[in-house]
């Protein structure tokens, strides 16, 4: 009897995906990443060797700046691009962003493809893609790639004078952007260098300077840059470059680790307000295995022993093998920390990394990132009974539907900041820009003024950067400086020389405040201040607690778990005669307004566009 043929492969193919939304990203996206995928090498090249196409997310309000962008018109002729609205509301934006991959994945299982997955935010070497290329061609179904942060403003001037007179390709070699990146890193990559620069350390990625030529990387977590399922559809909960390749290509022999920048480079571009945290002293490999034990898991683990080269020069191999042996000790150490079994860490005394194993197992996160051990169960078992238990003792005590009750510590922040709100409102307006409130307090304004759009505005650098939008687009413009409000005042003081309606509204008035061109007013009265300052109290109570380490920080969350019902009664307690005592001194000393703005500019209503406020 004859053998029946084996099935033959399909053809490679490559599915790419790029997640984009929001102004900022676009503009990113545009004029610096989409222009490097443009040069030689690159997308123009791989889509004459063999079938690409591209699938952009972004939200239905951004698909015009996309589709009128000249480096977007140059994409769709190379290959097929689709853009898919996201229409849910954004609310967590990694998850957002996991869902888009989630979706890649399956077009790329469909199709039998392999997905490449671009962040809209990165600068790339020419001759990126047709490296890519030849690696997947070699028969591997992974290609993981570092991605250093660079400070985006800085660094974005220099990259566009590499650009074309058109703006639509920006052909950049590898060496020259790594010369050009290397000037200009981010403070978050300040974080990964192991004993080098100010500052704590963020062990995710570890990073030793190589003098004069570049940096040596050992990462735990890298970039899946191409991803071609050994299985099909599998699930995935997490992000790409967590739990994904478990599930889809559990066989890591397959794998490719790009090992130097010469291969494939590419830098991520972030503005100085985004902030990763620091989790342990630079050079401490108790406080990196701690970390590893909840952060990372055996693919990880595998992925850090690899050495990554970013150079700008030749590399001159007695300075590289010399920092290469450093990394080496290091890794060592801490793999041998994070692969000692829990008995071993107790008899070795290592209380941070066993505090933090602990920690995990409750989490429900194991070493293998998919199977647990029956005493990681248990704990997680526990864990997740207590939590639920708190969790509807919480919203019994403290929230009705999604606003505070009184009993609440912040409830008379809360209130006084929609009066507030609402008092600088006229019954004409029909359009407002709130920065810095509460969702909480976005919904009530909402509720109380259904005739109004109201938009909320989620930072203060984004208030500076939009304030032209902000002029075009509504009718009264308020921010909320409860704390430090130095960042808004410039933005506020622009808004208002137009004639825009803008109001800062302060728990206390400051003399930075008194000769504004804006309108600040005051959030309710002295019992709204103390309100606001007991909560502030017992914030900083529960960052200390967050900031614990070792046994301390395990007994402590043990014992929060087991006495939080208590805890929650004395809290509500405090804060309902709290609140009580709050709105009596409020009614005493009602809040106090300041001067309204100078100038024959004050508050002169638009004619432009008001209409359509």
């Amino acid at each position: 009897m004859s053998k029946p043929p084996e099935t033959e492969p399909p053809p490679l193919s490559f599915v790419f995906s790029t997640p984009v939304w929001g102004s900022n990203h676009i503009s990113v996206f545009l004029s610096i990443g989409l222009p490097s995928l443009l040069a030689a090498g690159n997308l123009p090249d791989l889509a004459t060797a063999i079938a690409c196409r591209y699938r952009i997310y972004t939200r239905p309000q951004d698909r015009a700046q996309l589709q009128a962008a000249p480096a977007f018109c140059r994409l769709t002729e190379l290959l097929p691009v689709e853009i898919k609205e996201i229409t849910e509301a954004i609310e967590v934006p990694h998850r957002t962003m996991s869902d888009c991959h989630i979706d890649t994945m399956t077009l790329a299982d469909e199709e039998r493809a392999a997905a490449v997955f671009i962040p809209p935010d990165c600068v790339w070497s020419s001759g990126s893609m047709m490296n890519l290329l030849s690696i997947a061609q070699s028969g591997k179904s992974v290609v993981h790639m570092s991605g250093i942060r660079l400070d985006r403003d800085a660094v974005v001037p220099e990259l566009a004078r590499c650009s074309s007179d058109d703006g639509q390709v920006l052909a950049i070699g590898a060496r020259q952007l790594t010369e050009i990146g290397l000037k200009h890193l981010h403070p978050i990559a300040y974080s990964h260098f192991w004993n080098e620069h100010d500052g704590g350390l963020m062990p995710a990625n570890l990073m030793w300077t190589v003098s004069g030529e570049g940096l040596l990387l050992r990462c735990f977590h890298l970039h899946p840059l191409m991803v071609r399922s050994q299985v099909p559809f599998a699930k995935f909960s997490s992000t790409i470059d967590d739990d994904l390749l478990l599930y889809a290509c559990p066989d890591e022999s397959r794998d490719h680790i790009v090992s130097d920048s010469d291969e494939i480079l590419a830098f991520e571009l972030s503005g100085l307000d985004r902030i990763v945290g620091v989790v342990c002293p630079k050079g401490s490999v108790e406080g990196a295995a701690g970390w590893a034990e909840l952060g990372t898991n055996l693919r990880h683990r595998a992925l850090i022993r690899q050495p990554i080269r970013v150079h700008s020069t030749p590399t001159t191999e007695t300075l590289w093998a010399r920092r290469i042996a450093d990394s080496d000790r290091v890794v060592g150490r801490l793999l041998n920390l994070v692969g000692c079994s829990t008995l071993g860490l107790l008899a070795r005394g290592e209380t941070r990394v066993l505090s933090d194993r602990m920690v995990a197992a409750s989490f429900g996160h194991g070493a293998t990132g998919i199977a647990r051990p029956l005493w990681s169960s248990i704990v997680y078992a526990i864990r997740a009974a207590l939590q639920a238990l708190n969790s509807r003792l919480y919203g019994w005590l403290f929230l009705s539907g999604d606003r505070p009750r009184m009993a609440h510590p912040s409830w008379l922040v809360w209130q006084s900041s929609v009066a507030a709100t609402l008092q600088c409102l006229g019954a004409g307006d029909r359009t407002l820009a709130v920065i810095g409130a509460d969702p909480a307090v976005i919904r009530e304004i909402e509720a109380r003024r259904p005739d109004l759009k109201v938009v909320a505005i989620d930072g203060k650098t984004s208030l500076r950067t939009a304030a032209s939008e902000l002029q075009k687009d509504f009718a009264v413009v308020i921010a909320m400086g409860l704390d430090d409000d130095g960042e808004v005042m410039p933005a506020l003081t622009k808004l208002s020389a137009v004639g825009l309606k803008s109001y800062l509204l302060r728990l206390s008035r400051s003399a930075a405040a008194e000769d504004s061109q804006f309108n600040v007013r005051g959030i309710g009265g002295i019992g709204t201040r103390l309100s606001a300052y007991l909560s502030k109290l017992m914030g900083s109570f529960r960052a200390r607690v967050r900031a614990l380490h070792g046994a301390t920080r395990l007994l402590v969350r043990a014992v929060g778990l087991l006495s939080a019902p208590v805890v929650y009664m004395g809290v509500a307690m405090v804060g309902l005669v709290s609140n009580s005592i709050g709105v009596l001194l409020d009614r005493l000393t009602p809040s106090v307004r300041s001067a309204e703005p100078a100038g024959p500019q004050a508050f002169t209503t638009q004619k432009v566009g008001k209409e359509q406020r």
